[in-house]
């Protein structure tokens, strides 16, 4: 997946210098965000301006005022840093990956997609996230896959310190009751061959062994 095709502005060698450029981040603040040359940077946004005279205008409108409280670098660094994952692997990265940079960025994406839907977002931040191609398109199912992974996770766990499957009867505390109605309605799923081949690969590559239950026959 390319994810310069999905800025607007047409043809461009970087389409993520010139969609910052429209929300008012200058030349020298792209530079520091990209890890690029400033000049390279400066030199590409003058000819971009010379083709589309409409990006100077964005940029001013989008410009901070002098009341603004400017964003944190290390803010803005994570949203470099979630475009440079999106192009390499098509995807954005989950809370639940086993990479630990990727787990970081995944969980802070998702406390941006909470922190909006609870409307807690400022006009600055949210201009700065719409650098990410439908970065909160899918909230929903989104969220359905994370708390999913996350469970798998819980599931791994636990298997790994107790040497056998949660139970949802006569559990020893709530988690563990919690877990084990999750993995009965995995089995369920299997067994209704409602479940996903990339969800049947986690558990099986995580917990193998899970699908040892057969549902009784109908009659």
């Amino acid at each position: 997946m390319s994810v310069g095709g999905t800025f607007a502005g047409g043809q461009s060698r970087h389409p993520e210098w010139d969609l910052m450029f429209r929300k008012g981040l200058t030349a020298a603040r792209i530079a520091e965000l990209c890890r690029a040359e400033r000049e390279t940077v400066a030199r590409h946004i003058r000819v971009q301006r010379a083709k589309f005279p409409d990006m100077q205008a964005d940029h001013e409108a989008n410009r901070p005022t002098a009341r603004s409280k400017p964003l944190r670098t290390s803010w803005l660094l994570n949203i470099n840093e979630l475009l440079e994952v999106l192009e390499a692997e098509g995807r954005y990265p989950s809370s639940s990956d086993q990479d630990p940079q990727r787990r970081r960025l995944g969980y802070w994406l998702s406390v941006q997609r909470r922190a909006h839907r609870d409307g807690r977002l400022t006009q600055a931040k949210l201009s700065a996230l719409d650098v990410l191609p439908a970065w909160n398109e899918n909230q929903r199912a989104g969220l359905a896959q994370e708390r999913w992974r996350e469970r798998l996770g819980e599931l791994q766990a636990f298997t790994h310190e107790h040497r056998r499957w949660p139970r949802f009867r006569n559990p020893t505390s709530e988690a563990e009751r919690v877990l084990g109605v999750w993995l009965h309605a995995q089995r369920q799923k299997a067994s209704r061959a409602s479940m996903s081949d990339a969800e049947m690969r986690l558990l099986e590559g995580c917990a193998p062994g899970w699908y040892t239950w057969t549902p009784k026959s109908s009659r």
